[in-house]
C-alpha cells in the first residue's frame, strides 16, 4: 500500500501537498505565520486554524471532530512558539473520501506534515499517521512522530479486547514506518529540486 505523495502543488499558498492511496486523495495547503486577528491572538505562540473541507457538501460535525484529531496529531510537532501572536492556517481538502473514516484521517495526518514542511513551518517532530484494521472488524488511526516513534494518537472504532492494543501498535508503527519512508523521500526530492533551481 504505497501512497502517492507530490508538494509544492498550489502557488498561492506557502506550503501545499497531496497524499492519494488506494482508497482516499486528500490536498493541503499552509499559509503562514501570518497576521492574526486580535481575538484569536495568543501571546505565548501562534495560533494554529486547521479546516477540512469535504469532497461533497458543507463541513459537518463529522469534519468538526476530525479537525479537533487533526490539531491533537499534529499540533505537538510544531514549534509554534516561535512566532508568537502570528497564526498559521492549514485546510485539507479531500478529493476522495473513501469508505473508511480511519483511513482517511491517517493520510490527512500525512498531507499536513508534508505542507507543514513544504511551507518551511518548523517542527521539531514529523507525525506520521497509520491506519490499522483487525480481523474482528475494529479500526484503526494511529500516529507516531518520528524521529523518536513516540505515539501521539490513537483512535479507535469497533469493538476489541484490551489485548488486542498492543497488536494495533505494532502493526501501526510498521505501516508508519513505511509511510515515513515515502514521506522521507518526497521531502528530499523536495530539497533536491530547490536546490537545483536555486544554481
Amino acid at each position: 500500500m504505497t501512497a502517492e505523495t507530490r508538494v509544492g502543488l498550489l502557488s498561492r499558498a506557502d506550503g501545499s501537498a497531496s497524499y492519494k492511496t488506494a482508497s482516499c486523495s486528500v490536498l493541503a495547503s499552509v499559509n503562514g505565520p501570518m497576521e492574526v486577528r486580535q481575538r484569536d491572538e495568543l501571546l505565548g505562540e501562534a495560533t494554529l486554524e486547521l479546516h477540512i473541507q469535504p469532497a461533497v457538501g458543507l463541513a459537518s460535525t463529522s469534519e468538526r471532530d476530525m479537525e479537533a484529531l487533526l490539531k491533537a496529531a499534529v499540533r505537538p510537532s510544531l514549534l509554534l512558539g516561535l512566532h508568537p501572536r502570528s497564526l498559521v492556517q492549514v485546510t485539507v481538502q479531500v478529493m476522495v473520501a473513501g469508505d473508511v473514516r480511519e483511513a482517511l484521517l491517517a493520510a490527512c495526518i500525512n498531507v499536513i506534515a508534508l505542507a507543514c514542511i513544504d511551507a518551511g513551518l518548523a517542527m521539531q517532530h514529523i507525525p506520521v499517521g497509520a491506519h490499522v484494521e483487525l480481523e474482528a472488524g475494529s479500526r484503526h488511526t494511529v500516529c507516531y512522530t518520528f524521529p523518536g516513534q513516540s505515539l501521539v494518537l490513537l483512535e479507535s472504532a469497533g469493538q476489541f479486547r484490551k489485548e488486542e492494543v498492543e497488536e494495533v501498535e505494532r502493526l501501526a508503527l510498521a505501516a508508519a514506518q513505511e509511510t515515513y519512508t515515502v514521506l522521507e523521500a518526497q521531502i528530499r526530492d523536495k530539497v533536491e529540486q530547490d536546490d537545483r533551481w536555486q544554481q
